[in-house]
């Protein structure tokens, strides 16, 4: 039974009604609507594989699903996941979140139309305990320099891997704020350069003028992919270009940059850059006002906990108790 048939709209008509509110009340970019839309166009086919669509009244039964769906690795019924393990809690929750906006909504045109007993059926599932910024955790930075070293800037791909990687150090931008770089956003004024992210999260807009080594690897990466043509390059042109054959000279994303991240530092999770940046930043001297005006967080507060978690693995008494318990001494 079709529970929306009620008020005579398609399914896609509620889709579109849905996406039209949650823009103006939120950012309205384009980033957003994509968002919205693939989740929900996900949740649907896995939905109709099982017989039913989005405008059922079976409510056990869309609740059964959404439980299952928001846990899988890949949205994508027909698409191999990239990574193995659970979905994060925060993953799972924030799934969940979209899916029940929908239906407030769709709840919300039913009581227009004289039902007030319709169910928000994602109301019904438990949400997962999150552990604010459990992921977070730096590089090691010893580490990284011998990491940096090795990739080979010999070639374009090199030079490309490692300006990304370095630029998400310096910069501490989200995965997604960085592959979404045009080179509109590339701004030079003599030998600096500022890079301007306007598709930042909560809609904000972000510049970072990259210091005089930063800059110059970038530049290099520029000149391998552009050659002469630098200057000339049309504002729609991505910043940082796939180079495999299939698709040659498109943005790469963010899929890419965690492969980039996976290859050269041996870490799959981008946001580890991010994570690096706050915690070096603060042992820099860097108060938490400007690494959180950076970071991008909305109070200085969550930037505290941020930090914390990242420093948690950190016992600065580790050496004292080991020394108390004896550990490493040898029986004479």
């Amino acid at each position: 039974m079709q529970a929306l048939a009620l008020y005579n709209q398609t399914v896609e008509n509620i889709i579109d009604g849905w996406i039209a509110e949650k823009l103006n009340s939120k950012s309205g970019s384009k980033k957003t609507e994509k968002a919205y839309r693939d989740t929900i166009t996900s949740f649907r086919a896995r939905l109709q594989h099982g017989g039913i669509d989005l405008d059922s009244d079976d409510v056990q039964t869309i609740k059964q699903v959404a439980e299952i769906w928001a846990g899988t690795r890949s949205l994508n019924i027909e698409r191999k996941p990239r990574h193995t393990g659970k979905v994060s809690p925060s993953t799972y929750n924030q799934r969940l979140a979209i899916l029940s906006s929908f239906y407030t909504y769709v709840q919300e045109q039913m009581s227009q139309q004289g039902n007030t007993e319709y169910i928000n059926p994602i109301k019904l599932i438990k949400k997962r305990k999150v552990q604010a910024y459990a992921d977070a955790a730096p590089l090691d930075v010893d580490v990284l320099s011998d990491q940096l070293l090795d990739i080979d800037r010999n070639t374009t791909q090199g030079k490309r891997d490692y300006a990304l990687i370095a630029i998400g150090l310096l910069t501490g931008r989200r995965a997604g704020e960085l592959v979404s770089l045009r080179m509109q956003h590339v701004k030079f004024s003599g030998k600096k350069i500022t890079l301007h992210f306007d598709h930042c999260k909560g809609g904000k807009k972000k510049r970072d003028t990259l210091d005089s080594d930063t800059a110059s690897v970038f530049l290099e990466y520029l000149h391998a992919v552009y050659g002469a043509d630098l200057f000339k390059v049309d504002n729609d042109a991505p910043v940082w270009v796939s180079l495999s054959p299939r698709n040659k000279g498109q943005a790469i994303s963010t899929y890419t940059l965690a492969d980039i991240c996976e290859k050269h530092l041996g870490i799959s999770k981008a946001h580890a850059l991010r994570h690096t940046f706050a915690v070096e930043s603060e042992k820099a001297g860097a108060p938490i006002s400007e690494i959180s005006a950076r970071l991008g967080h909305s109070s200085e507060k969550i930037t505290s906990t941020y930090l914390k978690q990242a420093r948690s693995a950190d016992n600065p008494y580790a050496g004292k108790l080991a020394a108390r318990f004896g550990i490493g001494a040898k029986k004479s």
